[in-house]
């Protein structure tokens, strides 16, 4: 998704690679979800969070509104700027 040209204003080809590798190089697999439970208005969304919640991931992060207006949920869903300014300020 970071190819996508609206993200030029923000990252440039490099800049992507780079934070791609470097997520690459942190990141955990994890098996598919065995329950999927409809949560958000959008079904595609809820295999994410039953994803996310199986690997007891810290938070999602996304620029989905479908899932950004999902408050009541245990894990936080966070847009990707507000997830850059958090690793900016907790360095």
């Amino acid at each position: 998704m970071l190819r996508r040209e609206k993200f030029r204003r923000y990252l440039t080809i490099d800049e992507v690679e780079q934070y791609v590798a470097g997520l690459a190089s942190q990141a955990e697999t994890h098996a598919n979800p065995e329950q999927v439970t409809p949560i958000a208005r959008n079904p595609s969304d809820d295999y994410l969070i039953a994803l996310a919640r199986e690997a007891e991931a810290d938070a999602i992060v996304s620029g989905d509104a479908d899932l950004l207006v999902l408050e009541h949920l245990e894990l936080p869903i966070v847009s990707p700027s507000r997830f850059v300014d958090e690793l900016r300020y907790s360095t």
